[in-house]
C-alpha cells in the first residue's frame, strides 16, 4: 500500500492506494490522525508540501509509525509532464501534483479517443489560493494563474475594512448586488468565475484550443459549485493521484 500525503496551507490531505485504486482518504489537522486512515501495511510513502516547516515532522511520524522513509516530491523530481516554467524553484509542488493527476486521468479516460489533439487541460484548485494550471498538448505544464481564494477574499474584505461584514454565499443575488452583503458575494463569486471564463476564452481565441478539459478540486468547491456554468470534472483527490504517479515514476527511475 502507498501512503500519499499532501501538506497544504490549511490542512493535510492523505490517501492510501493499492495499485491505482484509492482505498481511503481523509483531511486532517494533525499528522497523528494518519493512524485512523488505514490498518493495512504501508510499503511506501510520498509527500507533497507547500509548507516547508511541516515536512520533517511528517517524515519523522511516517517513519516511526509505518517504518517507511517517505519520498518527498520537489521540483527536481522526475515528472510525466514537461515543465515549461521560468521560476521552477518557486513553483508550488501542489500545482504540479494536481496537473500530474489531471494528466493521468485524461490519458486513461474513456473520452480520450474522441477529443481533438489540441485539447488543453486546466486544473483549478479552490483552496486558500485559487490556482488555475495549464497543461498544453502534448503534455506540457506551462504555468497558470494564482489569485486569492474564496475564503481569503471574504476574510480580507472583512478584516481590512471598518464596516464590511462576513457574508454567506446564499447572500448572492445577481452580478449586481442590491445590498452590501449581496454586493460582496457578487464580487467574490464573479471575480472567481471570471478567472476561469477569461482563461478558457483566451485558450480558445488565442491558442485556438479545440477543447478545454477542466478538472476542479479544493475545499472551496462546495461554496461555489452551484454557480459554475461550464463543463468540468470534479476530482477531490486529484493531487493525491498526482503524488501517486510521481512516486511510481521516480521509483522506477531509481
Amino acid at each position: 500500500m502507498l501512503l500519499t500525503i499532501d501538506i497544504g496551507n490549511t490542512r493535510i490531505k492523505a490517501g492510501v492506494f493499492g495499485g491505482d485504486k484509492l482505498r481511503s482518504s481523509a483531511y486532517m489537522n494533525k499528522i497523528h490522525e494518519l493512524d485512523q486512515l488505514t490498518t493495512e501495511k504501508i510499503s511506501g510513502a510520498a509527500i507533497s508540501s507547500v509548507v516547508p516547516e511541516k515536512i520533517n515532522p511528517v517524515i519523522n511520524f511516517v517513519w516511526e509509525r509505518f517504518s517507511v522513509e517517505p519520498f518527498v516530491i520537489t521540483t527536481s523530481s522526475k515528472f510525466n509532464l514537461k515543465i515549461n516554467y521560468s521560476t521552477i524553484e518557486t513553483l508550488g509542488i501542489d500545482r504540479l501534483c494536481s496537473c500530474e493527476g489531471a494528466y493521468y486521468l485524461f490519458k486513461n479516460s474513456n473520452e480520450l479517443s474522441s477529443l481533438p489533439a489540441n485539447t488543453y487541460l486546466l486544473t483549478i484548485d479552490f483552496g486558500t489560493a485559487t490556482t488555475i494550471n495549464l497543461i498544453e498538448p502534448p503534455g506540457i505544464f506551462s504555468g497558470g494563474i494564482i489569485a486569492p481564494g474564496i475564503e481569503l477574499m471574504l476574510n480580507s474584505l472583512h478584516n481590512s475594512t471598518a464596516q464590511l461584514p462576513i457574508i454567506e454565499f446564499n447572500d448572492f443575488e445577481s452580478i449586481i448586488g442590491h445590498s452590501t452583503k449581496s454586493s460582496i458575494a457578487s464580487g467574490v463569486i464573479t471575480a472567481t468565475l471570471g478567472l476561469v471564463e477569461k482563461t478558457v476564452k483566451y485558450l480558445k481565441d488565442v491558442r485556438k484550443a479545440g477543447k478545454v478539459k477542466i478538472y476542479i478540486t479544493g475545499g472551496g468547491f462546495n461554496a461555489i459549485n452551484k454557480y459554475l456554468k461550464f463543463d468540468y470534472q470534479y476530482e477531490e483527490n486529484i493531487v493525491l493521484i498526482g503524488i501517486k504517479e510521481i512516486y511510481h515514476l521516480n521509483l522506477s527511475a531509481a
